[in-house]
């Protein structure tokens, strides 16, 4: 169902609305509705009235209305309140964090107005809620092996407490009341416990869950997320809020990319912990090199294609490997982010552009940087 304003404008006159609404409000009467607020606008009416339609027949609908016309409010009511009559789970995907604060809020209104007892949690991007210090200045692949390193050498005294049944139980008491991330992210650092695993556990109870695209769009983060809170993606009601932003999203997922800067980034690294790599790291800055020539004084980026800038498994082995002795010591691995870009390079071509670009630094500096770049978002919807 697609909601234009001129439809909306046709909605609100008295004439369609005395007769369209008094049937509408004899079906919605049928099954009461966790509604948030004391009034219902006849925009949000219909919306229930759609969204409860599509939700029992397994359908999808898209949406297209105003801005202000109380989307989020009719869609977690509609979703909530089949989600709680059958035993479902609703996921609420947005990608900003000011919806966040929006959804919970609805539903902590829920909660209250109908006395309801259903726990919730809200959960964003890992290093977001990561309480070692500078995680959120990691990309996400060098957090995610930052993350992972610590808990594999039992570094992290967050993750550690969290494994202890007896202080998990303790904080997770904290979180029975509806919380937004922050304050989830507040109780978990009062126990000294990792934010992230906290939220994950809180979910196995949650009927509802606030989560960020990736949660759902990526793979292998899905897979995941759904194991770890115990829920099948298959009794789920998903909601992606501002979907708009869809596209975009799923085409910065699988794409990649690899700068000269990273590369003499990790030249330093292999200096500095006696690795000797810089002969495999020449052979990378130099065909790098060699490629930034075929681009035009008049031009910023070109084709090229998979062969152009393909390396020996070999070689890339012996970068993830060397990058282990880094993250041991380190938050991050230049090591590892080249190693990570050049097994996503030897993906597929179908859907795929590889691209040689240049760009400037803040400085002037020119900056020249092969892309592995996503155009068919539709490869990670049909994954």
């Amino acid at each position: 169902m697609v909601i234009s304003k001129s439809d909306y404008e046709l909605m609100t006159k008295p004439s369609y609305i005395n007769y369209f609404f008094l049937n509408l409000k004899m079906q919605i009467n049928q099954e009461k509705i966790f509604f948030p607020h004391e009034k219902i606008r006849e925009i949000q009416k219909t919306l229930i009235m759609q969204i409860s339609s599509i939700i029992k027949n397994k359908e999808n609908l898209i949406v297209h209305a105003p801005t202000g016309c109380g989307k989020t409010a009719a869609s977690l009511s509609s979703a909530l309140t089949f989600a709680i009559n059958n035993n479902k789970t609703v996921i609420f995907d947005t990608p900003m964090h000011s919806q966040h604060k929006i959804a919970i809020d609805t539903l902590k209104l829920v909660k209250r107005k109908y006395n309801l007892d259903f726990k919730a949690t809200d959960l964003i991007g890992k290093k977001w809620m990561c309480l070692q210090k500078n995680a959120s200045e990691m990309s996400s692949s060098e957090f995610s092996d930052f993350c992972t390193s610590l808990v594999k050498n039992d570094s992290c005294d967050f993750y550690t407490n969290f494994k202890e049944p007896v202080k998990r139980e303790l904080c997770l008491n904290d979180l029975n009341e509806i919380k937004h991330v922050e304050e989830i992210i507040s109780t978990s650092s009062q126990h000294n416990m990792c934010p992230f695993e906290i939220a994950l556990e809180n979910g196995k109870q949650s009927k509802i869950i606030i989560a960020d695209y990736y949660h759902v769009l990526s793979p292998s983060i899905r897979e995941t997320i759904f194991k770890r809170i115990n829920k099948s993606i298959d009794n789920c009601i998903i909601i992606f809020d501002e979907a708009h932003n869809l596209v975009k999203k799923c085409r910065e997922l699988a794409s990649s990319s690899l700068s000269k800067l990273t590369i003499e980034k990790a030249v330093k690294e292999s200096r500095e912990f006696n690795l000797d790599l810089e002969p495999e790291l020449g052979i990378i800055k130099n065909k790098l090199n060699d490629l930034s020539f075929i681009l035009k004084v008049d031009e910023n980026e070109k084709l090229i294609t998979k062969n152009d800038f393909l390396f020996e498994e070999n070689l890339i082995l012996k970068l993830e490997v060397n990058s282990e002795v880094i993250l041991e010591k380190k938050q991050r691995s230049a090591l590892k982010s080249i190693a990570n870009f050049l097994n996503m390079w030897r993906g597929p071509d179908l859907g795929f552009v590889r691209i040689i670009e240049r760009g400037f630094l803040s400085s002037g500096k020119t900056l020249y940087k092969i892309v592995y770049k996503c155009l068919d978002p539709s490869l990670i919807f049909s994954t």
